[in-house]
């Protein structure tokens, strides 16, 4: 087994491990290395801080031919889970995230959903790839508007372009609060607006307005979709509190169709 992490964690780590290779990709823990691990036991992980360094990460990794590549993610780094990074994810939920069971099925639910989202038709994705930038554009596609500038504390722009003559609003970036709340404000000048994004990873809003997308009448798109294996849950918090594990798997399983594990139980 190969582990790539920063070269002071193999201080914290249990195994004893053969060092096989250190690249330029540094952290505040130092450069990030690649290491074999010869003996049983725990490792800390601490990777790189953007896409790029990752990818360069995977390649490397990629020369030793392994069988599996497994990256470790957080709730705030989504966007390793983008099509152009992973094959799928694991999606890991538990006691951790909140006191209240109610709400972790709740929020676990709502991010399920996003990740979730459908994909846009072969047309319409074969058009947009023909894109460089964000635009509107028209149901027919005989007709866009392009924009060359980032939305970034520039979302305004948007409201003077929604019209009932464009369809869909493919963004290069991100959809905000931001751009949601530019869209709710101006909601009476379209019927139906179909927004775009590159995959789920894109979709940076609230998650309590997610859901409320369609009341005002916006429908949402990924070019790429991401697939989720299966969702890993722990019914124990390290702040001492639990849930009962078969109300939680109940609750889980209750919203979701995609196969739920207890990864210490229904591994043992």
């Amino acid at each position: 087994m190969l582990v790539a992490t920063a070269i002071d964690c193999l201080k914290e780590s249990e195994i004893e491990y053969v060092i096989h290779e250190k690249t330029d990709i540094s952290t505040p823990l130092g450069d990030i290395v690649i290491v074999e691990a010869i003996s049983d036991g725990l490792v800390l992980v601490a990777g790189p801080s953007t896409n790029t360094q990752m990818k360069q990460i995977i390649l490397t990794l990629k020369k030793y031919n392994p069988l599996k590549i497994f990256i470790d993610g957080a709730l705030f780094r989504k966007s390793i889970a983008r099509s152009t990074l992973s094959d799928a994810i694991i999606l890991s939920t538990g006691a951790s995230f909140n006191r209240d069971i109610d709400l972790v099925v709740q929020d676990t639910q709502v991010l399920i959903d996003q990740l979730q989202i459908k994909p846009v038709n072969k047309n319409v994705k074969s058009y947009v790839n023909t894109l460089k930038t964000s635009a509107f554009i028209s149901s027919d596609f005989n007709e866009n508007i392009v924009f060359y500038e980032s939305f970034l504390d520039n979302e305004i722009e948007i409201a003077q372009y929604l019209d009932k003559n464009y369809q869909y609003l493919f963004l290069d970036g991100a959809l905000t609060d931001r751009i949601l709340e530019v869209l709710i404000a101006n909601r009476f000048k379209f019927t139906k607006l179909n927004v775009i994004v590159k995959d789920a990873t894109h979709i940076l809003v609230n998650p309590r307005v997610f859901h409320k997308l369609a009341k005002i009448g916006v429908e949402l798109s990924v070019l790429n979709s991401i697939e989720i294996i299966f969702i890993a849950y722990n019914p124990y918090s390290p702040l001492g509190y639990s849930f009962d594990n078969n109300e939680f798997r109940a609750k889980l399983r209750a919203v979701t169709g995609i196969d739920i594990v207890n990864v210490i139980k229904d591994m043992e």
